[in-house]
């Protein structure tokens, strides 16, 4: 071993120079002076105990306690080397080193010459074992583990060299310092730059349609794979001191950068810059960084973005243009869908894809543009695209329902559960919109929901015509208005032949709503004169008596319109009651809940009560007008008389 016989060449020139003689100089760093050949500079003390190792023909000293004696007299260093056990033949050398410079002028050139040759060598395989991380026959083994704690020991007996602070007369070898982190990590660099620059092998871009597209995932597809090899069994490889998680991913984020920077720089089509956009400002934070593997040891926030503002801007602004045309498209594609395709039975009940279909588009242009836009603003912008596509559908929906009445049905009632599912989106989505967006759009939805409402009840008020004619007269009165009772029950069961559940509320509480306003239209039209307490109280117990029923079929048919239910008691307790000052209160109440109650429905109302006079009536009316103006009015008051009649809406009291 090279070393030994270093040894023995120190020892025989130690004796060979026994009458040499030192006379030392005042400074601790001034040469000493000899009659031999040789002078002995100021030696580093981490030197000294090699120099006393020579002298006294005792071992040297081994500073890594992994490395015995024993097993660098059974290897030597090209053995070291030739079994990959990097580490150990850095050591070796290392200890050369030492007892080489600490003997000062006795070391022979050839000496030094041989030691920085094999340094060299050490090198050249532990570059190549850098090289190797990432080829799938070597890949993160005990070769690259070797490799990085031979690099470690390197650094440490730099700092040694340094920390000696020799002057430029020093004795210091010619090859220190070393430096081999920074040849690791710029050869690291260029490991990783010829990586995302030679992905061609890379699969899962084979589908995408332009080449560009294929290199930008290629690309980011072989820099997440390296990046997850690194956090799984690279960073085994190294010590702690290295951070090469880190490391890694500030190259590849580097290199990454670069190669994007220069193929937006290219001039790109809108479809690529899309594309490149996708990958800058969603795919590689959300899918690369935000993995949760790569999370768990990258320092993601310190790494900054991959294009600067001034080139992210305009691949912003052609993606907005880009997905507002898109969702127009996809638009009109889903009404051509709908218009060629009938309405389905699934499960018993009509339905259509097109709420689905439109929305899951919608939501999910909206939630991509919100990571890659990074700009709320412009999110509302593409949002606002849903505003033009319900006026479309609304013109398909009306010119639906001027099919003859009834032959839409099933058509119709499967878009009402379309239309319901468009409204509880925008609610649940509001702040995707303006507030000129959701108001216009919410409005657009309640005219269909109320169209289509309208066109199916109107079946069952065809059939519940003959039946009203029975309200307000003497066959009411004798109990027969519970044939209307019972036709609105069999309408109902009807009506929810193959209905969704979901329209049960909307489309019960319209109905609800039109047999009330119908129910107090018909009994507002004095086909009948209540001349007495009597036959007023009489007729009071009846229209309360229809109230719970009404109530009680609407409430069982799904309708939520509670507001509704004491309407009918008000209106009897105006019937019920004599004195005029009280009827004159009850009035007021009426007025009060229900502030679209007009003079005229007043009058219609009194006059049923055959026992007051003009003039009873007008105090009354004045009475009521004068407590409205002093009461103000509920914001959870809905309209109802104003539906009642159907001749121009009365100016309200």
């Amino acid at each position: 071993m090279r070393f030994f016989k270093c040894f023995r060449l120190f020892s025989k020139q130690r004796r060979g120079h026994d009458n040499m003689t030192i006379t030392t100089g005042s400074h601790p760093n001034t040469p000493v002076k000899t009659r031999g050949t040789f002078r002995i500079n100021w030696m580093p003390r981490f030197l000294k105990k090699h120099r006393r190792s020579a002298t006294s023909s005792k071992p040297p000293v081994i500073s890594d306690p992994s490395i015995t004696l024993e097993e660098l007299e059974v290897l030597n260093f090209q053995e070291c080397l030739n079994q990959k056990h990097f580490s150990k033949a850095a050591q070796t050398l290392i200890i050369q080193e030492n007892s080489l410079f600490a003997q000062g002028a006795n070391s022979t050139q050839k000496d030094r010459n041989n030691l920085e040759s094999d340094y060299n060598t050490l090198l050249n395989q532990i570059w190549l074992a850098i090289r190797a991380t990432f080829e799938p026959s070597t890949g993160p083994t005990e070769i690259l583990k070797e490799a990085a704690k031979a690099i470690q020991l390197e650094e440490e007996q730099d700092r040694k060299w340094k920390d000696a602070g020799l002057s430029e007369e020093g004795d210091i070898p010619v090859w220190r310092p070393r430096g081999c982190r920074t040849t690791h990590d710029s050869l690291l660099q260029q490991l990783v730059t010829t990586r995302l620059e030679d992905a061609e092998d890379v699969s899962g871009a084979e589908n995408l349609s332009s080449s560009l597209k294929k290199e930008i995932c290629r690309k980011g597809k072989r820099l997440k794979d390296d990046l997850l090899q690194v956090v799984q069994k690279v960073k085994l490889c190294y010590p702690e001191e290295f951070d090469i998680c880190n490391l890694y991913a500030k190259l590849y984020h580097d290199a990454f950068a670069k190669q994007l920077k220069s193929i937006a720089e290219f001039g790109l089509d809108t479809d690529d810059s899309v594309y490149l956009l996708n990958w800058v400002n969603d795919y590689y934070p959300r899918d690369v960084l935000k993995h949760n593997e790569l999370e768990l040891d990258i320092n993601t926030e310190a790494l900054g973005p991959l294009l600067p503002e001034e080139m992210i801007n305009p691949l912003k602004d052609l993606y907005l243009t880009n997905k507002e045309s898109t969702m127009q498209s996809w638009g009109h594609n889903v009404l051509e869908k709908e218009m060629t395709n009938p309405p389905n039975k699934i499960d018993g009940y009509y339905s259509t894809d097109m709420a689905i279909d439109y929305l899951q588009l919608f939501d999910s242009a909206v939630k991509d543009a919100t990571i890659i836009l990074e700009d709320p603003d412009k999110v509302k912008k593409i949002a606002a695209q849903l505003r033009p596509f319900l006026t479309s559908y609304k013109r398909f929906l009306q010119e639906m329902l001027r099919e003859k009445q009834g032959q839409a049905a099933p058509k119709v009632k499967a878009h009402l559960a379309s239309l319901i599912e468009f409204k509880q989106y925008i609610e649940n989505n509001g702040n995707l919109f303006t507030t000129a967006v959701k108001d216009s759009s919410l409005s657009v939805v309640a005219e269909l929901i109320d169209a289509s409402s309208t066109y199916l009840t109107s079946i069952a008020h065809k059939a519940l015509k003959p039946k009203y004619s029975k309200l307000g007269t003497e066959d009411w009165f004798s109990g027969k208005y519970i044939e209307v009772l019972d036709e609105i029950e069999k309408q109902i069961k009807n009506l929810k032949k193959n209905l969704r559940m979901e329209c049960y509320e909307v489309l019960f509480g319209h109905m609800h709503r039109q047999v009330l306003v119908e129910y107090v239209r018909r009994l507002f039209k004095k086909k009948v004169k209540l001349s007495d307490r009597v036959q007023q109280e009489s007729a009071a117990a009846l229209v309360c008596a229809d109230s719970s029923r009404l109530a009680e079929l609407f409430t069982e048919a799904g309708s939520r319109e509670d507001w509704l239910q004491n309407l009918l008691p008000k209106i009897a307790d105006v019937l019920r009651t004599q004195d005029l000052p009280f009827i004159q209160l009850e009035v007021a109440v009426l007025a009060r809940d229900y502030p679209d109650l007009s003079s005229r429905h007043i009058g219609a109302l009194l006059n049923l009560k055959h026992n007051l006079s003009s003039e009873d009536i007008s105090k009354i009316k004045q009475s009521v007008k004068q407590t409205k103006l002093c009461v103000t009015r509920s914001e959870n008051c809905q309209p109802f008389f104003s539906m009642v009649v159907k001749w121009q809406r009365l100016a309200l009291i």
